[in-house]
């Protein structure tokens, strides 16, 4: 019998309209997010909060897909 192991992510990218200057501002935290992301390589990855068609542009290293 093969298992299959898969690993699956939630997160909420809250990108709102945070003042640049806001500790909470996207620009402050989109490498975090990324980094956090590519650490943990999951499957599957669910995202909550993000701009429709923005992924390309705020993660290109991670979209894969058309």
């Amino acid at each position: 019998m093969t298992s299959l192991s898969i690993t699956v992510m939630t997160l909420n990218l809250h990108e709102g309209n945070q003042p640049s200057e806001s500790p909470n501002s996207w620009e402050k935290r989109r490498d975090i997010c990324v980094s956090v992301i590519t650490s943990y390589s999951p499957t599957i990855l669910c995202t909550q909060q993000g701009g429709r068609g923005c992924y390309r542009i705020w993660f290109p290293s991670l979209v894969s897909c058309s």
